[in-house]
């Protein structure tokens, strides 16, 4: 047993969520009536080498991706280019986004006061990206504290 199995005895189970998903896992559990334990073992562990396989197997596909992305970015660039359609009319687009981030917690929280947000003090992260990226796209300048990368994105339709 589990460091947790008794302690947490006295407790519900998770509900689960009324999804469409959840009804199909729900209609696989109901398939496995009857199966003994060590059936359902054996099948967990046959399910999960499956799926660690294929998780492996696309991690590999991640790299030439990233590669692929990477060798798109530098060829668009290079070449002025900011979308290239393809002879089957798909396109593959390349826009950059901002990445903002809190470096100077204090001064940007000083900067929020300033601005009127003393009740996002807790503000989260993407609540504090959005409102960078709409100070960049009006041209204005950034908050103190705050510091901005790119990222390249391509899309694909």
């Amino acid at each position: 047993m589990g460091k947790w199995t008794e302690a947490c005895k006295k407790f519900e189970r998770e509900p689960r969520p009324r999804t469409e998903r959840q009804q199909r896992v729900d209609e696989l559990v109901a398939g496995f009536a009857g199966w003994t334990a060590a059936a359902l073992a054996t099948k967990y562990r046959e399910v999960r080498r499956e799926k660690d396989a294929l998780e492996e197997k696309l991690s590999g596909v991640q790299e030439m991706l990233d590669a692929a992305t990477a060798a798109v970015v530098s060829k668009y660039d290079a070449d002025g280019l900011q979308s290239v359609k393809l002879e089957d009319g798909d396109s593959v687009a390349w826009n950059v986004e901002p990445l903002p981030s809190v470096k100077d917690k204090a001064a940007f929280r000083a900067w929020c006061v300033g601005q009127g947000l003393e009740g996002e003090f807790q503000m989260h992260p993407s609540t504090a990206a959005a409102l960078i990226k709409a100070r960049i796209e009006e041209g204005e300048e950034l908050p103190p504290g705050i510091e901005v990368y790119t990222r390249d994105k391509l899309s694909w339709r």
